[in-house]
Order: structure tokens, then sequence, then C-alpha cells
């Protein structure tokens, strides 16, 4: 790659991340004809095309992501970096049956390389194809026996027994761990820690999750109070805008979000509202968040009148808000779907705006307080989510979400249902028959088995939503009591009971 090429396309990266600071402002409409202008202007290069293809892709913009990338390929042959740049695009873009193929493609011409072999195997338990999943993890472990990630997707792929090879190899690692960089020290200790659980060892996965916990916070020391900051912000905000008001009762949408605390169920949830045809999932977005920022416009929302905040609620703001969400929807892959499902989490703080806006049926997911914490501290997202591996900055974002969703409840009424966790698990298909009349969506006890679809989930829930629904995670956190004191503690002084 040449000193002109790189200085091209750092300008482009850069001229594309400009436009997407005003599209925050300003909304997408304002700002799309200078996005075409800018397409336009891209030199028909293949290098440049998949260089927009990829800052595209970093952005949630998927599908002109997709469409750059794709006209590239057609240009010439890919080499293997840029079919494995094409195939990270359609991972990221929900399309992971076609990132297999890239990089299978990628795998006949550099052979068996981890670097290659890893986002294979994870590409393949996204599609729900878990055979070959476990050929991809275990050729890479065969390939480099220290690849950590290689070992740890395996064990979440499998449950591990007492006699599993990749035991051994994990424990055999943790004699050169001092020698790792903390992030793969982190992910070692959360792959023994998911190991334990399995062979049914609760003080020995608890010393492992602690110990990861620990090496992933000093991996990102800085981000957790960056994370936490944003957080309080974005609750104090929804505060301010939901507070002490009652939303008509919507018309019937086309959108169906499904909100609450990760690991309270939001993926099971997904799956089986795709039990209807007339619905497809775009998955995790930051669609609604993101259409914010144009709806509220310059109004400083801390220091506005009650009248100035009830304006924003009027008919012509909420059609702003609509159009604002809409078209960033279209950065997603939906199809030509009669209903959307958005499965993003923390969008139980825009519920209201969701509803008002769009009509949309609201399916909030709650979980008991202490196994969605547990659960959260014990799920490995990387360096995603930093504040779930501290008791604490758990606690404190479980009584955030608490103290919200009475606000949030109250504002959208009618609009929203509850979907509790234990319930669905214990009785699916009554659980499952009154979330489809809630959504408005033809029942049929099939709904429930969802195990074996081909569905794109690529969220950390990919390989266990591939599981039919059991009981087996209800009352997770019990053998672990004796282990997380600071966690029942910190829990306490959040107001969230635990006895």
């Amino acid at each position: 790659m040449n000193a002109s090429f790189e200085a091209a396309a750092a300008r482009l990266t850069a001229d594309i991340r400009a436009l997407r600071r005003r599209e925050l402002r300003f909304g997408r409409n304002a700002v799309q004809p200078h996005f075409e202008a800018l397409w336009r202007a891209i030199p028909q290069d293949q290098g440049m095309l998949l260089v927009a293809a990829q800052e595209l892709s970093l952005q949630q913009r998927h599908l002109a992501a997709v469409n750059l990338a794709e006209s590239a390929a057609l240009r010439a042959p890919l080499t293997p970096q840029q079919d494995f740049v094409l195939a990270q695009i359609y991972f990221h873009a929900r399309r992971p049956a076609q990132a297999m193929a890239a990089f299978a493609r990628v795998r006949a011409v550099l052979g068996d390389d981890p670097a290659v072999l890893l986002p294979l195997g994870i590409a393949s338990v996204a599609h729900g194809d878990r055979d070959a999943a476990r050929e991809a993890f275990q050729r890479a472990l065969a390939v480099s026996p220290q690849s950590i990630p290689a070992a740890h997707e395996l064990v979440l792929l499998e449950k591990v027994t007492a006699d599993s090879p990749v035991l051994a190899m994990l424990e055999r690692l943790t004699k050169d761990i001092d020698r790792m960089p903390a992030i793969d020290q982190a992910r070692l200790h959360y792959a023994l820690g998911k190991a334990y659980d399995d062979l049914n060892e609760p003080q020995r996965a608890a010393i492992a999750f602690a110990a990861g916990a620990v090496s992933l916070r000093r991996h990102a020391a800085n981000a957790m109070a960056i994370e936490e900051r944003d957080s309080e912000r974005a609750h104090a905000l929804a505060q301010r805008l939901f507070a002490n008001r009652r939303l008509a009762k919507p018309l019937a949408g086309n959108h169906i979000f499904v909100v609450g605390m990760p690991r309270t169920g939001t993926t099971m949830t997904e799956q089986i509202l795709l039990g209807d045809a007339k619905t497809a999932s775009v998955g995790e977005t930051a669609a609604l968040a993101e259409s914010i920022g144009p709806w509220v416009g310059d109004l400083d929302v801390a220091s506005a009148s009650p009248a100035d905040v009830a304006s924003l609620f009027v008919s012509e703001r909420l059609a702003v808000q609509a159009e604002n969400y809409r078209a960033r929807l279209r950065d997603y892959d939906a199809g030509a779907a009669e209903v959307i499902i958005d499965k993003t989490p923390q969008n139980y703080l825009w519920a209201p705006l969701a509803s008002a806006a769009l009509g949309a049926r609201i399916v909030h997911c709650q979980r008991n307080a202490l196994d969605t914490c547990w659960s959260l501290y014990t799920t490995w997202f990387g360096a995603a989510t930093v504040w779930s591996y501290d008791f604490a900055a758990i606690a404190r974002a479980y009584g955030r979400y608490v103290r919200i969703m009475q606000t949030i409840e109250d504002c959208v009424g009618d609009a929203m249902c509850r979907l509790q966790y234990e319930d669905m698990v214990h009785d699916p298909k009554k659980i499952s028959a009154a979330l489809y009349k809630h959504c408005r969506l033809a029942w049929r006890p099939e709904v429930t088995d969802f195990a074996s679809s081909r569905n794109a989930v690529i969220t950390p829930s990919r390989a266990q939503v591939r599981k039919s629904v059991s009981t087996s995670s209800v009352n997770r956190v019990s053998p672990y009591l004796p282990h997380i004191a600071g966690l029942l503690d910190a829990l306490r002084a959040e107001g969230v009971a635990v006895d």
C-alpha cells in the first residue's frame, strides 16, 4: 500500500466521519444528499471502495457498506486480505452465511490460519451451523494450541466435561498467564470460569471469573468511568423527557421493540417472535438512540421549561422522530418484512419515543435480579461493556434501570408488556401466546421451537440461543451466593431487593 493511497484513504475516512457527526445532529434526510455526493466522488478504485465500505460498516450503515464492498468485488478478484474485509462486513450486516463463504475463500488461499478460522467459526455459530463452528475452532487449536480465543469459543459452544481436551489445554496455559497481555489473561480466566461452571465447581468458577474481571478492568481502565458518565446522562435525559407524562394509546404500528437489561432473555424473545413469517429482525441497532438528536434539535432539555419539553411530543415533532428512525433503519436489512423487530436492550430508555412516534409495541424482558447481574458478570463481552466486569458498576447500572422503568412504564402504558424470563421457560406455550397477542401476531405452537433455525444471531448469546427453551438458567446464581457478597451489598445499596 503506497503513501498516496494511504493519504487518500485517510481523507475519505475523515470525510465520512464528518458527515456522520452532522447526521447525528441534523438527521439522515438533511445529510443524505451530501453522502450521495461523496459516493459519486469516490474514485472507482477497488481499494478505496473497500476503505469506504469498512468505515460505513463501523458506523452500522450496513446496506451501504455491503453494496460498496460487493461493487469492489465485481471490479477484480479480491485479494485474501480484501476478501477478509468483505467477510467482516457481511458478518456485521447479519449475513453470516455470506460471511462464512468469504472466510472459506480466504481459508482456501491462506490455509488453516487461526486468524481466519476463528471468525469463520464465529460466523458459523451465528448461522446456526454448530458442526462447521466446531471444526473451525478445533482446527485453529490444532494449528495454534496457544489460541485462547479459539479455546474460549469452543468452550462457549459446547458443555465441558472432565475429560474435555480443551479443559486440559486451558489449565496448561495458566502456567504462562503472567506473560500474556491483560486481554488474553481475562479471556483465559473467563474460558476457565465457563468450564468450571459446566463441571459444577462454583468455587473454582467464581475465582476464575473474578480474576478475569480484574484483568479486563486493567485492560480497559479508563473506559468504565466514561461508560458510566454517558449512562447517567442518558438516564437523566430520559427522566426529564418522560416523567409525569402519559402518552396516548398508540395506533397499530409495524414495529416491535424488545428491551430490558442485557441477559434477560431478549435474544430468546426475538427468536420466538421470528416464528411469525411477517416478522424480520434488524438485531441490536443504534437507530433509535441516534435519531433522538434531530428530534430534540437545539432545545436544551436540561434547562427547558415543562412546556418546551411538552412541545417535543406534538404530532409534527413526533413525525420528525419517526422519519429519523425509519431513515436510519434503512441501513439494516429487514427485507420486505411487514413487521420489524428491533432487539436493542438499552432502548428501554427510549421506549416512549418508539411508542409515540412509531406506534410500536414494546416487550420489556425481565429476569430475577441476581440471575441477571450474575449473568452479566460471567458473560464475555470483550471490552465492549467494561461496567459488566465490576460488581459495584453492575449494581449501579441495575439501580438506574430499576429507577427509570417505573417512569417509562407509566409513560408508555398499554403499549408495553412485561415478559418474565422464568415464566417463559417454565410455560413457553402459554407465555409466548400472550406475547403474540400483545404484538398482534398470529401465534402457533411451533414458535418456541427455534433451536435449529438459521436466523442470524451475532450477539454474545449466539451459541446459547441455539438450544431449546429450558429452565436450566433459572436460579443459576444459587451455587455462587457464598462468593458474591460484594454484589449483594452493592445491589442492596441501590435499593434492589435480593433477599
